[in-house]
């Protein structure tokens, strides 16, 4: 791949906007009406009509597949996409702030200070992560429909529907061994099958500083303009080696300009355009009071604790986030609704509808899910203390809820289970009920004691519920009782960590375990499972009711509708598309830009004299003086666009028309939060960070080599030697004992030779200052698999990697002296399958090599004869030979580095004794 640069030009990047934006002024004065671009898109029914006709846009062949099978759920909350061949999956800093949280102690706080590896192998697993990659979607509404159709009664829809779901999903898993879910469309009216690829070997790769990644912290969420780097890279590993994946997202050859055409592709979470004016009312008037309530409560809790100290505010600043960001979003939600002229349009909207309905008015879809709303509301406050676990807000609880209900749940048939205990979603449930997650025991008390006074106000410390709970104890007090008695969990060691931890043996143990328990925890999920049973089942049968409605609901809207439909979100993968349009001044005014620069970041640094939270990390500070030219501060760093996002995008990849990535989503602006009920092209904005953004602090700031060739975006001039589809300037060595030289999945393969076998590069390659780079694998056998031979000046000499019985390392040859035998000579274990990063540098002075970005090689140029042994010459200038043994080779790549050579002479392109094939 190319290195595209096109962060350092601004020149072009500006005359790119000007011509954008003349381009926009002449749409609009011209009478061109910009398209509204409304909707969360499934994959398999994107709006191709709307596509072409408002943006003249086609999808070429495989665009979509490619897109689809790129995107990335995590399962923890959130997007991401792979973005190299090798795993490597983008998403944002927040959308990782768990995981960052888990893999930090008490002296290592990865969210604050941030984290770049070194090399694979310092790459750190995240204990509880598990990412999906859609592969497929099947309609499976006949089937479901069909099940529930023969029911007789409320009950027996709710258990049919479940039985139904409970088999599909089970069949699937056990035909595919992919993840299966069915997933409810249009409120119950349609079902698709959405079966996913499942990676639970995830690790960290990258994550920049809390303070760039969330500048302006908590007062700037949901606002733009933004300058924030909230992004964070994971890598995706199998069999203990990092995916190859078929699917990824090449970095954009030019930054997005204003009225460009961008796609997302994301998980939103949730979203309510298709509920009736009953059930926004009841979001309204009761469930947006009730959650800004509890979460206003939470937030002044988690802000007590973390003053308390270094430690708790390391503990309690992810929780934080969670809840300053919830309560913003719901707030601007519950805002929108209050605004008469949208309720008024909505209301609007319903009643068109009921005027098409052509049965009676008492038995309509919109009275029945009146009926069943009212329903709900009459148990929501104990259902969501109780079943939604808001008065018991404990890692420890949760774990023992879990038990307990998997101990009653498994003996049962498959169909008859509570959803989330079903077969198709057992490893997603035991990898989060066996999370290594290190748990602290201040906060947990902390958490569990504001969370029961919560249920003593709310429902009254006379409730019998409730005095059975505290037992006769204070809130207070009674969390420490629980959290002291209970052993389910991992405590960090600062916290008990010499504790027993008991979640797997009485997993194992099943009900007979369980009932002997004495855990206090587990004795209080026992105290409150009937109640939250029974309250679930009636909200169930209420659900179940509504779901039938929509079902005619759905195919009134359907029947009516001018164009297609995109149902509402259900964090399962969706398209959504816009144009990057910058957007009007909430108080009036002039237009925002539709887009930030790294130059706007350090001005509004400056004016806010680098107080919190507006403080640039040390990194930044240190790197301003590189950044400083004119070049450098009119990167792009953030961009807004129309895009149709919700809570669950962040992360999402951002592309161009060419599938190729210009951005991440972190946020939308305030107007955003009312895409949960409307969409408003005029003013909700999705906000990225600019893919050029990213590939300037990576290499500017951060200088993460690596991770910048990786993309294929280093500075620095790497030039391929390998296209990963043909052999190109390579050919078999030609040793007369060679085995079988083939490219295959992106690889070139050495098979077995007898002993000698290898390729050698044809076309020109420098004979000094220069760096070469590859990955190389031993697939079979017992001796090298890379005796890579190279190019010294008037010399060459070879990096034996493996040789002389499977772990020997060195030069070939020094001083006449062969690899086994002069000053280089080393030994290592090498795995078989095992894939080994490995450079050598030649320069005037030294030839350094690295193995997995360690030095394991300096050898002085000066005064020292430097050959090759004449079993390798058929490799000169440039091969990779193997001996008695196969190998893979992929990822090869030079550059030029800075320097002159030794010999002015001999500084002259090398090139192999047959020729060019060019």
């Amino acid at each position: 791949m190319t290195s595209p640069e096109w962060w350092r030009n601004p020149e072009r990047r500006l005359a790119g906007r000007f011509l954008a934006v003349v381009l926009l002024a002449a749409a609009v004065l011209g009478g061109r009406k910009l398209a509204a671009d409304e909707g969360m898109w499934l994959f398999n029914e994107p709006p191709l009509e709307r596509l072409a006709q408002d943006h003249g846009f086609a999808a070429p062949a495989g665009w979509m597949e490619r897109l689809q099978q790129a995107a990335v759920r995590f399962n923890s909350g959130g997007s991401g996409a792979f973005v190299s061949a090798d795993g490597l999956v983008l998403t944002n800093h927040h959308v990782a702030a768990s995981s960052l949280q888990k893999l930090s102690a008490p002296d290592r706080d990865l969210a604050r200070d941030g984290f770049v590896a070194s090399r694979r192998a310092a790459e750190l697993r995240c204990v509880d992560l598990e990412l999906n990659v859609l592969v497929s979607i099947e309609d499976v509404t006949d089937r479901v429909q069909t099940a529930v159709a023969e029911a007789a009664d409320l009950a027996a829809a709710v258990e049919a529907r479940r039985r139904v779901l409970a088999a599909i999903e089970k069949a699937s898993l056990e035909a595919t061994g992919l993840r299966s879910d069915v997933v409810p469309l249009f409120g119950g009216g349609r079902y698709h099958l959405y079966r996913y690829r499942r990676y639970t070997d995830v690790r960290l790769v990258f994550a920049p500083e809390r303070k760039i990644a969330f500048f302006g912290g908590d007062a700037d969420n949901f606002e733009y303009p933004r300058h924030c780097l909230d992004i964070c890279f994971f890598r995706a590993y199998e069999d203990g080696q990092p995916a190859r994946v078929e699917h990824f997202l090449p970095w954009a050859a030019e930054d997005v300009a204003p009225a460009d055409l961008v796609f997302v592709a994301g998980h939103p979470g949730h979203t309510d355009r298709g509920k009736t004016l009953a059930e926004l009312t009841a979001l309204r008037d009761r469930q947006l009071p009730f959650s800004l309530e509890w979460l206003n409560r939470r937030e002044v809790l988690l802000r007590a604790f973390s003053e308390e100290g270094r430690v708790e505010a390391q503990q309690a600043t992810h929780d934080l986030f969670g809840v300053q960001n919830s309560r913003k979003a719901r707030g601007g939600l519950l805002a929108a609704l209050l605004r008469p002229p949208l309720f008024a349009r909505l209301a609007a909207a319903e009643k068109e509808r009921r005027a098409a309905w052509q049965g009676a008015a008492a038995d309509s879809p919109w009275a029945r899910v009146a009926a069943a709303q009212r329903t709900i509301d009459a148990v929501a406050l104990r259902y969501n203390l109780l079943e939604g676990g808001m008065a018991f807000r404990s890692q420890f609880f949760r774990h023992a809820r879990t038990l307990l209900r998997a101990a009653a749940e498994s003996p049962k048939p498959d169909g008859e289970r509570l959803r989330e205990y079903r077969d198709a979603a057992r490893p997603s449930l035991e990898l989060q009920l066996f999370s290594a997650e290190p748990l602290d025991d201040a906060l947990e008390i902390a958490s569990l004691a504001d969370s029961l006074t919560f249920l003593a106000v709310k429902l009254g410390v006379d409730d019998p519920l409730v005095q059975q709970v505290l037992a006769g104890r204070s809130p207070a007090e009674r969390a420490a009782e629980l959290i002291a008695g209970t052993t389910l969990g991992r405590r960090r060691e600062t916290s008990g960590g010499g504790r027993p931890d008991n979640r797997r043996e009485l997993y194992d143990g099943g009900g007979a375990a369980v009932d002997a328990s004495d855990d206090t925890m587990l004795a209080l999920a026992k105290l409150v499972d009937a109640e939250s049973r029974r309250l679930r089942t009636i909200v169930a049968e209420a659900r179940e009711t509504k779901k039938q409605a929509h079902t005619e609901l759905s195919r009134l809207r359907l029947e009516r509708a001018a164009g297609p439909i995109a149902p509402d979100a259900t964090f399962t993968l969706r398209l959504a598309y816009g144009t990057v349009q910058g957007v009007a001044e909430r108080a009036g005014g002039g237009m925002l830009p539709a887009s930030t620069t790294f130059g706007d970041l350090f001005a509004k640094a400056d004016r806010e004299q680098g107080r919190p939270p507006f403080q640039l990390p040390d990194s930044w500070l240190e790197a301003r003086q590189r950044l400083a030219t004119a070049a450098a501060l009119q990167t792009p760093l953030n961009f807004v666009s129309t895009a149709d996002i919700i809570g669950g995008n962040s992360g999402s990849p951002v592309v161009n028309r060419q599938g190729e990535l210009v951005g991440v989503i972190f946020d939308g602006n305030e107007d955003s939060l009312v895409l949960d009920v409307a969409y408003d092209a005029d003013r909700a904005r999705a906000i990225a960070v600019s893919a050029g953004g990213i590939a300037a602090a990576v290499e500017q700031v951060y200088q993460a080599e690596g991770l910048l060739a990786e993309l294929g975006l280093d500075g620095s001039g790497w030039t391929s030697l390998f296209d990963g589809t043909t052999l190109g300037g390579w050919k078999p060595s030609g040793f007369g004992t060679d085995g079988p030289v083939t490219v295959e999945r992106g690889e070139i393969a050495i098979g077995m030779g007898d002993p000698l076998s290898g390729v050698t590069w044809q076309r020109e390659f420098p004979t000094d200052c220069y760096e070469i780079a590859l990955e190389a694998q031993r697939a079979d056998g017992f001796d090298f698999f890379c005796g890579l031979t190279f190019p010294v000046g008037k010399d060459c000499c070879s990096l034996i990697l493996g040789g002389w019985g499977g772990g020997l390392v060195g030069l070939s040859s020094i001083d006449g002296a062969d690899a086994s035998e002069n000053g280089t000579t080393q030994y290592q274990e090498f795995e078989t399958g095992r894939w080994y990063d490995v450079r050598v540098r030649v320069t005037p002075e030294t030839i350094t090599c690295l193995l997995d970005g360690e030095e394991i090689i300096s050898q002085p140029r000066a005064g020292r004869e430097i050959s090759i042994r004449s079993e390798m010459f058929l490799c000169k200038p440039l091969g990779v030979a193997t001996y008695a043994t196969a190998g893979r080779l992929r990822k090869l790549r030079y550059r030029r580095l800075q320097g002159k050579a030794a010999d002015p002479a001999t500084d002259k392109p090398a090139t192999g004794e047959r020729g060019s094939d060019d």
